[in-house]
């Protein structure tokens, strides 16, 4: 049986992905892309003799934190930055 605190993987890239996505930019399919990228990123991680939450941090790490990548998108959506205004 798994201990209370122990690290879950799906939760903790569901997290991030919904950081990222706080201003709903993201399609699903670039949802689904960023969920795959952390698994196979973690993956390598973990054959190299990570745990599974120091790889997912690892992994985090490189793509980067979810702010910096919130604004790549809006940069390259600046159709969905300008809904976003208009409709709140």
């Amino acid at each position: 049986m798994e201990s209370p605190n122990s690290f879950d993987l799906d939760t903790a890239i569901s997290q991030y992905i919904n950081q990222v996505n706080s201003a709903k930019i993201l399609s699903e399919v670039e949802k689904d892309q960023i969920y795959d990228h952390f698994c196979s990123e973690t993956e390598s991680l973990q054959d190299s003799g990570l745990t599974v939450e120091e790889a997912f941090f690892v992994a985090k790490m490189r793509f980067g934190d979810s702010d910096t990548i919130q604004k790549e998108f809006a940069k390259a959506k600046p159709w969905n930055s300008l809904l976003q205004i208009v409709l709140v």
